[in-house]
């Protein structure tokens, strides 16, 4: 009879002891794999985003605050520049690009950002419908936003100062020109015009302040110099998304450590159960095994039908942890409609819980193994008699 198909027999034989095994199991490896694969989603999400920006100039404060804010469009700014200010360095010769940002209004939550095409450019952004701007009142979609307040090509719409949704309404409306195809950056979740429609709309005569600038060199030298000079000489900070981004995803690794020390726990402790499991089998497997070895097994192969078991186990366990922890990030980007989520359904890194957690199983089943290996054949059926 094939190995296999007994050792499933014998995990079948003793459901709720095998349960526990694989659900201790699936524990500890679901949640290794959804830290993967949100730490996988995270660092396309950070590092993706910042597209080759190597610096953003801003108010003073905080310069995590302003990155977030100027790249990820994810806090409130740190306050507004002069044009009369940023101007000279945006025109510097060791500046290869310079894109002006104006932000802090919104439409229904959804943040307003005024700049020019060199943004899009940036992002290497394509239409799905309508065409890009030419005039100020006008904006692109992004596919998410578009998506989340059904707009379209040709639809009117009012803007409201910061975020909150309840905000009085500015009375200049803005026309959707275009919707984007979706990038998997932050233009997705932005309605984007030119910025002097923020100064139309604020009904700022001339020339108005920027939020930020995104900046990016032509050689490292350039982002060294500028980045002394606007910090020491100006009202003004520079900030290297690098640096900062590096910074915060350090401070999650803290949280991401703890949590994978977590799971270890519960791997370790899935390795007992599933012991356990082989263990408290063990009288019932003597005589069966040792029919077994009458009929003509050897006692390599005994051995081998008890760690084939643990295997069963531990395979079953990684697979279902696999399942629950793609199920948990579709629910969380789908449901919550999360734009850092993309539900990645791999991560090279998963690949060592295979032969991780089929060793933790060999090695739960040597104990048993080795009883069943010592087993006096003629003693256990003497007594079965």
């Amino acid at each position: 009879m094939n190995d296999f198909y007994i050792s499933f027999k014998s995990v079948l034989s003793k459901p709720w002891y095998s349960l526990m095994s694989i659900l201790l199991v699936a524990t500890g490896t679901g949640i290794i794999s959804l830290l993967f694969l949100i730490d996988n989603d995270l660092q396309k999400k950070f590092y993706g985003d910042i597209k080759g920006i190597q610096m953003v100039v801003g108010a003073k404060g905080s310069p995590l605050q302003l990155i977030l804010s100027a790249v990820y469009q994810a806090d409130n700014p740190t306050g507004n520049i002069k044009a009369s200010e940023i101007k000279p360095f945006t025109r510097h010769p060791l500046v290869k690009k310079s894109i002006p940002l104006a932000y802090g209004d919104s439409y229904k939550g959804t943040r307003i950002v005024g700049t020019d095409t060199s943004y899009l450019n940036l992002y290497e952004v394509e239409l799905a419908n309508g065409k890009v701007f030419d005039e100020t009142m006008e904006v692109v979609v992004g596919a998410q936003a578009a998506k989340k307040h059904n707009l379209t090509v040709g639809l009117k719409i009012k803007s409201q100062h910061g975020q909150a949704m309840e905000a009085e309404q500015h009375q200049h409306p803005f026309i959707v020109k275009g919707i984007l195809k979706p990038t998997g950056t932050v233009v997705d979740r932005l309605i984007i015009t030119p910025y002097q429609s923020l100064w139309e709309v604020h009904d700022i005569e001339g020339e108005g302040d920027f939020t930020a600038y995104l900046l990016q060199f032509k050689n490292p030298m350039g982002q060294l110099m500028l980045s002394k000079m606007i910090n020491n000489n100006t009202s003004m900070q520079a900030a290297l998304p690098s640096i900062e981004i590096d910074r915060l995803m350090t401070l999650l690794g803290t949280g991401y450590d703890t949590l994978k020390i977590l799971a270890y726990g519960i791997m370790a402790l899935s390795g007992f159960a599933v012991f356990i499991t082989l263990f408290t089998s063990l009288d019932q497997k003597k005589y069966d095994l040792s029919v077994m070895r009458v009929l003509g097994y050897s006692k390599a192969r005994v051995l081998f039908q008890v760690i084939i078991e643990s295997c069963i186990l531990c395979l079953a366990g990684i697979l279902i942890g696999l399942i629950l922890s793609r199920m948990i990030i579709y629910f969380i980007s789908h449901i919550k409609e999360s734009e850092w989520l993309t539900g990645s359904m791999y991560d090279t890194r998963e690949l060592i819980l295979f032969p991780v957690v089929i060793l933790l199983g060999i090695i739960a089943a040597l104990i048993p193994a080795y009883k069943l290996y010592k087993t006096d054949i003629a003693q256990v059926l003497s007594d079965e008699k």
